[in-house]
């Protein structure tokens, strides 16, 4: 049991050793960080931009099919931005983010989906 325990210990240590490197390796060769995250009711979405070098960072919504829906272009001089999309209009599906120096870039998949109100049930109690 113990070597069992210690095997999957070192996997897993191994295993995010490697994601790590990933990452850094990723940002080395990157000139910008983005996050991309919903607002609180749904209907927003919110892209925070932080660069290193002097480059114009675009971020475009972009639909299943990769038609651009919208794009905001950030300028050489901003070093930290948060962008905001209204995603209120859109049909529920698959979207993807994408924030680009023209170079590199990062692409996050978003997906919208309505959930209809279900009806409750309402329980009544009477007395006599």
């Amino acid at each position: 049991m113990k070597t069992l325990f210690a095997s999957a210990l070192i996997a897993l240590t191994m295993t995010t050793a490697a994601f790590a490197a990933d990452d850094k390796a990723e940002a080395a060769k990157s000139t910008f960080r983005s996050v991309v995250y919903p607002n609180v009711d749904a209907h927003k979405l919110n892209v925070n931009v932080e660069k290193t070098g002097n480059s114009r960072i675009y971020i475009k919504i972009l639909d299943a099919k990769g038609n651009q829906l919208a794009v905001q272009a950030l300028s050489k001089s901003t070093q930290k931005a948060q962008a905001r999309f209204d995603v209120s209009e859109l049909q529920d599906g698959t979207y993807r983010v994408v924030v680009t120096d023209g170079t590199n870039q990062i692409v996050k998949d978003i997906v919208l989906s309505t959930k209809t109100p279900s009806e409750a049930v309402v329980r009544t109690i009477a007395m006599n």
